[in-house]
């Protein structure tokens, strides 16, 4: 059985849109992107739209792109997760400062945080976030 999830990155000049993890275990304390799961026969952009506004309290509609699909797990029990990005023009737009779960939201400058010593963060933003720059170029 596949598990299906969407994260994205909404980027304001240098800054993107960040959560601080709660959850699960092993991203507590962590910064990941905005998302969770997709629920049954949600087409992936409609999930992005969904989870950021529960998790933002975003109202403005805002222009996702799919840039990049990853999968894993064994074959029994894979999981995908479908990346988006968008970018706002001007300063970055007041969102809540915290999710539908507790989770703090911020507004963090990318390029500190992905230099050594910089913010904790999932591993995998080391190449999303500036994957998800390259969008804009």
């Amino acid at each position: 059985m596949s598990t299906f999830y969407v994260a994205g990155f909404l980027h304001s000049a240098e800054f993107v849109l960040l959560v601080r993890k709660n959850q699960p275990e092993w991203q507590a304390g962590k910064l990941n992107g905005v998302g969770g799961k997709m629920e049954m026969h949600e087409l992936a952009l409609d999930a992005m739209r969904r989870e950021f506004h529960e998790e933002t309290g975003h109202e403005a509609e805002i222009d996702w792109s799919l840039y990049c699909v990853v999968r894993g797990g064994p074959v029994q029990d894979q999981w995908w997760v479908h990346f988006f990005t968008a970018r706002v023009a001007g300063p970055a737009p007041r969102i809540a400062d915290y999710n539908d779960v507790g989770e703090r939201l911020l507004w963090v400058n990318w390029r500190n945080m992905l230099q050594p010593g910089g913010q904790p963060h999932i591993p995998n933003l080391d190449w999303l976030i500036p994957l998800s720059r390259d969008q804009y170029r």
